[in-house]
């Protein structure tokens, strides 16, 4: 993990800075790990026996082919049948669980045209070449700009910035060879080969020092009414897809699991589960659904996708990229979790 001190907005085609510190106003510290370090960390956060409450289990190869929400159970693809008092469903964006809490009403994710690559550097690598010594900044999260939008690079550091995390992000990639697998592996030269379209030589120079590229098209869907129905909750995806653009995609779904563990932290009465899962909604939904609407759209955004996302927020005005950061990054999950159960039991 590494604290960022700077986020940076430049124009990849001639490497002129267009917003030194994107998020200079923020008072709480951002940042970057990579994933893999996060979901190993969480992980072992919830199976492990120190520290409160139970261990959870995690049983692998048991993908669920049924919901059912009234009576709390899921189904194998074994034909197993397991049943709680409480189904939190994060099947991802093509969410089997959406069906059985939206009934009828039709959802579907679909192909945004939007794919990306990603790829990591050793920092070492880097500092070694004289081309792209200079090129490093440790601590700093970099989002390189493309002509008209075409293309994104975002460059942020890693494991004690040790290693440089890339993301390259297009509407002009040829992705008719690949799907929505992150794990689908291209050539090291793929995305050298496009970046000659897209960005300055200087930064080519970086991305020519890519490796084990992995590349994948850019599923995202509107917003829906409700996350949940009886006693099936959706959480991450399956309630709340978006693109990249904001970066929220992980960090909405962490703020899932903060509030229920605020709202759910030592709840013995089944009774309560439906109210407590209203309060989750109340705390989560609109802010979830404005937060996909703004993400799904290259930055910044227009005042049509602005306008259409404080619609979910009242009160709230996206008119400038401050207030949009504002809204993004000030969010106490945590506090207003508290507050909307205080509220409830008073």
């Amino acid at each position: 993990m590494v604290s960022i001190t700077k986020t940076s907005l430049v124009n990849g085609t001639n490497m002129q800075v267009l917003v030194p510190n994107y998020y200079k106003d923020v008072n709480d510290s951002l940042y970057a790990v990579h994933r893999e370090d996060l979901h190993s960390q969480l992980r072992l956060l919830a199976t492990q026996k120190e520290g409160p409450g139970r261990p959870c289990g995690v049983l692998v190869r048991s993908k669920v082919i049924n919901y059912d929400a009234i009576h709390g159970k899921v189904t194998t693809a074994t034909g197993e049948i397991l049943q709680a008092d409480l189904i939190i469903a994060a099947d991802g964006v093509h969410s089997e669980a959406v069906k059985h809490v939206l009934g009828d009403e039709v959802v579907t994710a679909g192909d945004t045209g939007w794919a990306c690559m990603r790829w990591l550097v050793p920092k070492d690598e880097l500092f070694s070449d004289p081309e792209t010594a200079n090129m490093i900044q440790d601590s700093t999260t970099r989002y390189f700009t493309a002509a008209e939008g075409a293309a994104g690079l975002v460059w942020y550091p890693c494991r004690s910035n040790e290693v440089q995390n890339f993301l390259y992000l297009s509407r002009e990639f040829d992705t008719s060879h690949v799907g929505e697998d992150f794990r689908t592996m291209v050539e090291p030269n793929t995305p050298l080969e496009y970046s000659k379209n897209h960005f300055a030589p200087t930064l080519q120079t970086v991305i020519k020092k890519a490796r084990d590229v992995k590349f994948w098209k850019l599923i995202a869907r509107g917003p829906i009414n409700k996350w949940h129905k009886d006693k099936l909750l959706l959480i991450g995806d399956a309630a709340h897809p978006m693109l990249t653009f904001q970066g929220q995609g992980g960090g909405q779904a962490i703020e899932d699991g903060g509030a229920l563990g605020v709202l759910f932290d030592q709840l013995h009465d089944k009774g309560e589960i439906e109210s407590r899962l209203q309060i989750f909604e109340q705390v989560r939904r609109n802010r979830g659904s404005a937060l996909q609407v703004l993400s799904n759209t290259n930055p910044p955004p227009p005042q049509s996708v602005r306008e259409a996302a404080a619609k979910y927020v009242p009160g709230v005005k996206f008119d400038s990229t401050d207030a949009i950061n504002d809204y993004v990054l000030s969010f106490d999950v945590i506090a207003e979790s508290k507050a909307a159960l205080a509220a409830t039991l008073a």
